[in-house]
């Protein structure tokens, strides 16, 4: 829109003198965007719904992601997050901004959380021996606050953390276990 703007003055005396400009008004702009799925397990693959309006330049949209990546894809569209750690969340900010052919321009930003999935790993101290056979499991696993479920063969389960101990047996009469 144009606008007109005036400006009348007068002095003490009497004298007048008016004084006028227009403006150009340019159209809002509004960055807006929504995630599904924006906290989840590594890998995370959350959903950007774009609601932005008034962009109309001729890239009128930019993702800036908060892990080195950026695009100017403009509809919805997914993203893969990855955190590596096993031990700790890791938050991403994405930003959007947005512009007109006016120059016009906006942002807006969320942030998507990556929670850490913990790494399982043991070893033994024997692969093979006689019956009756304890085993000694060193957990080597990584995460914290872990909660463990030990399933041996028999469908025998421990949940305690850390490493374990199991005696095998096998029959004399029922072959090679």
């Amino acid at each position: 829109d144009t606008l007109q703007v005036s400006l009348l003055l007068e002095n003490e005396f009497g004298c007048e003198h008016t004084t006028a400009s227009q403006l150009v008004v340019f159209p809002d702009i509004s960055a807006q965007f929504s995630i599904e799925g924006s906290e989840g397990c590594h890998p995370l693959e959350p959903l950007f719904i774009n609601h932005s309006q008034g962009a109309s330049a001729s890239e009128p949209y930019r993702w800036v992601y908060g892990n080195g990546t950026s695009n100017t894809i403009a509809p919805e569209h997914s993203r893969v997050f990855h955190n590596f750690s096993h031990t700790s969340a890791q938050t991403f900010d994405v930003t959007l901004f947005t512009s007109s052919r006016y120059g016009c321009k906006d942002s807006v930003a969320h942030q998507v959380e990556v929670f850490p999935v913990p790494h399982a790993d043991f070893e033994t101290d024997l692969q093979e021996g006689c019956s009756p056979l304890e085993v000694h499991f060193e957990d080597q696993s990584l995460g914290s606050s872990l909660s463990y479920l030990w399933t041996f063969e028999d469908g025998e389960e421990h949940t305690h953390p850390g490493d374990a101990v199991y005696t095998y047996t096998q029959p004399w009469n029922q072959g090679q276990g």
